[in-house]
């Protein structure tokens, strides 16, 4: 395997299909919620229903997930949740056109489609320490992320002017056929899986203990869980009405929506890039943290949008745009730590760990979101959420990550903090 990245075939097939699929799905992150909005004329509880439908999905499989990749081959698992993604989408247009669409339907659509990326994530996640070796895994994420970012930065305004022009459940369209140009990439990756991941006699229970045991007996893992889990509850809770509060206590229009998701791409994007070399400049854990913490200040500002519209649009961009720089930097450094920390064998396992303790407050965060905004009102719900957003990257400052500077074997206590199996985690 060629340690530079660009000579790497299978990489770059990985990487196209990435960015195929991550900007088909920026349509969709504004055109659901824009139809159940707009079209359906979804209170602020329903909204808070259509998300945590969606977080449902990743609490109920993600640990079986973890398990079924780490027995499988992990390619045909990224195909076959492509192909579906795409057919579940589809429904949403052709709902739409024989007048059938409703909002319990996309309660079921969302929970799918996530049951279905909770699969495809995890496997994503564990397939490309496959592909690259352990020293370019920091690289290979940064670019993987700035494509994730460039989608999120161009994918929204185009989403928003597109649901504008054409409506929003023809617009899904796009994102069924993302899928399939995925699926298609991923298709022609070669490279062998060559580790065995069989754990014979073992239940599908033993098998999730000893992913929870891997991530629960080592302290950075346990502290990159704890933050965010956090950040996810209270992310959730801002979600569930950010665009309620954007279209109806601001009247900021389709297009509009589209720019305030577009601002987060671009520091989504210039997060990614400065990523890698963040963490050579001060250290892959202080970079981490510093991520971390800027996404919450990110969240902080959104909640005092207010004023004349332009104004109101202005604040809302740079609050996207701190969230999507400081949330860059923090998950290529998160990732990078846990594929370079566990053994391949039990990425899958480690990751949907993750996803489950993160994802299970994720339902939780919309509902009180939802409800808040109800009760309180959107705003009051947008304060709460970056209340809580803010101090998520506590949990990384009082751990070992604040002192770790590189991927190599490093100690704490003088414990090597690399898993090799489920028996010599961290205890």
């Amino acid at each position: 395997m060629a340690s530079d990245m660009t000579l790497n075939p299978d990489f770059k097939r990985l990487w196209i299909a990435q960015a195929m699929s991550k900007g088909g799905t920026q349509v969709t992150l504004i055109a659901i919620p824009l139809l159940a909005a707009l079209t359906l004329d979804a209170s602020p509880l329903q909204m808070g229903l259509l998300g945590a439908s969606a977080s449902l999905g990743r609490v109920l499989f993600s640990l079986m997930a973890g398990v079924w990749v780490d027995r499988l081959p992990r390619r045909p698992v990224l195909i076959g949740t492509d192909l579906a993604r795409a057919a579940v989408v589809s429904v949403v247009p052709v709902a739409w056109m024989l007048d059938l669409l409703r909002l319990e339907m996309l309660y079921v659509i969302e929970f799918v489609v996530a049951s279905l990326s909770v699969f495809f994530d995890v496997a994503y996640r564990s397939y490309l320490p496959t592909l690259v070796d352990r020293d370019d895994l920091l690289g290979a994420n940064s670019r993987l992320e700035a494509t994730s970012s460039a989608a999120h930065m161009a994918g929204p305004g185009a989403a928003g002017m597109l649901i504008a022009a054409a409506g929003a459940p023809l617009a899904l369209v796009l994102d069924a056929v993302s899928y399939l140009i995925s699926a298609m990439f991923v298709s022609r990756i070669r490279v062998s899986e060559l580790f065995d991941r069989t754990t014979p006699g073992q239940s599908m229970a033993g098998e999730i203990r000893d992913g929870i045991s891997i991530v629960f007996a080592q302290p950075v893992l346990r502290a990159i869980t704890g933050c965010t889990a956090t950040w996810a509850f209270f992310d959730s809770v801002t979600l569930a009405v950010l665009v309620l509060f954007m279209t109806r206590t601001l009247n900021l229009g389709a297009a509009a929506v589209g720019v305030v998701f577009s601002s987060m791409g671009v520091g989504l994007f210039l997060g990614a890039l400065m990523a890698n070399r963040l963490s050579r400049r001060f250290g892959i854990g202080p970079a981490c943290i510093g991520g971390a913490g800027v996404s919450g200040v990110g969240g902080g500002i959104a909640a005092l949008a207010g004023g004349p519209s332009a104004v109101a649009l202005g604040v809302l961009m740079l609050a996207m745009f701190l969230l999507g720089l400081g949330g860059t930097v923090y998950v290529i450094n998160d990732m990078t730590v846990r594929q370079a920390s566990v053994d391949p064998r039990y990425h899958g396992r480690m990751n949907a760990t993750i996803t489950f303790a993160t994802s299970t407050l994720g339902p939780l965060g919309f509902l009180a979101g939802g409800a808040l905004g109800e009760w309180l009102g959107l705003r009051a719900a947008l304060v709460v959420g970056a209340l809580g957003g803010t101090v998520a990257f506590l949990w990384l400052l009082s751990s070992p990550l604040r002192g770790m500077r590189s991927l190599a074997p490093w100690s704490v206590d003088g414990e090597v903090d690399v898993v090799q199996t489920p028996g010599h985690a961290r205890v």
